[in-house]
């Protein structure tokens, strides 16, 4: 077989198991619970990074204001 009769293979048995697995819409539902989970553990990341930043920022403050009261002495 050249490499134009094996792309066609490919081709056909990539069809095959799209069209036995649901077609292209069983594809994009699975696809798109894939998406909202990673989505979601995104979210709750990015809601942990933010009470770090404002733990921080805090800190960061209270750092700041010893330091004037320390330097206006």
């Amino acid at each position: 077989m050249n490499r134009l009769d094996n792309a066609i293979v490919r081709l056909h048995a990539a069809v095959k198991r799209i069209e036995e697995g649901g077609g292209l819409e069983g594809y994009h539902v699975a696809r798109e619970a894939g998406l909202e989970a990673e989505l979601s553990e995104v979210r709750e990341r990015y809601a942990q990074l933010e009470l770090t930043t404002d733990r921080i920022g805090t800190r960061l403050d209270q750092t700041i204001d010893r330091l004037k009261l320390i330097l206006d002495a």
